[in-house]
């Protein structure tokens, strides 16, 4: 039987969510600034990604 704990799920996007904003939006990768054409500027989106994986971290540490 699989039972699906939430918390470990919710960490685990929030982890995924914050790697993406990290590493993956930007060019070569798909639906990145460039491509769009939203222009360069990534900065919001690196913030973002700290805040996520920050959260991730609390969350993982809070529910141990």
């Amino acid at each position: 039987m699989v039972v699906i704990n939430i918390k470990k799920v919710l960490v685990i996007i929030l982890v995924l969510l914050g790697i993406y904003m990290l590493v993956f939006h930007y060019s070569p990768f798909p639906l990145n600034h460039e491509q769009i054409g939203l222009g360069y500027n990534h900065m919001l989106h690196r913030i973002i990604g700290v805040v996520f994986l920050v959260a991730a971290g609390l969350a993982f540490w809070k529910w141990k």
